[in-house]
């Protein structure tokens, strides 16, 4: 079960609706659980390529299980495959340290850092944990563009930030 913090929040997860932004959102996002399949259209921040930066690195970490796997993109919109609800302490698994690990391990090898991880970037789907929304996330070492949001959070790194996440959970 879902639960919502408003009516417009509510009505913009079920019908996809555009609704006032919300503090953190970037767009909409229609899922559909019977196609098993997620739609995610950036409305905010559109003049930071974060749908060209979220559709590449979607693509470079392909093979990677803890990431939805990339379906399709257009000039507005991403799918991708459906890969559960927000983190909590109904679904986080019980081995979430080792997923945890091997997570980092992963986003290490390909030199990724979220730079945006938060609570509803952490998803489960049937006791497996995966990351979204990567349209912040830079390469090991890259700087984050002075002009880019201040929440960002890429000076804590992968592993500290994830882990205060799981930790809250686990």
């Amino acid at each position: 079960m879902r639960l919502f913090k408003s009516e417009e929040e509510c009505v913009s997860w079920v019908f996809g609706i555009d609704m006032p932004p919300k503090l953190g959102s970037t767009g909409t996002i229609i899922i559909d659980k019977e196609k098993g399949t997620v739609q995610k259209r950036p409305t905010l921040y559109q003049g930071f390529k974060i749908l060209e930066r979220e559709v590449g690195w979607l693509k470079v970490l392909g093979d990677c299980d803890f990431v939805p796997d990339y379906l399709d993109s257009d000039n507005e919109n991403i799918w991708m495959v459906y890969v559960g609800e927000p983190i909590s302490k109904a679904n986080c698994p019980k081995n979430w340290k080792e997923q945890f690990e091997a997570i980092i391990e992963t986003l290490d090898k390909y030199r990724c850092v979220h730079n945006d991880l938060k609570n509803g970037d952490v998803l489960v789907l049937n006791g497996k944990i995966y990351l979204i929304d990567f349209q912040w996330a830079t390469k090991t070492g890259e700087d984050i563009p002075k002009d880019w949001p201040k929440h960002l959070n890429g000076y804590k790194g992968n592993r500290i930030a994830l882990e205060s996440i799981l930790r809250k959970y686990g």
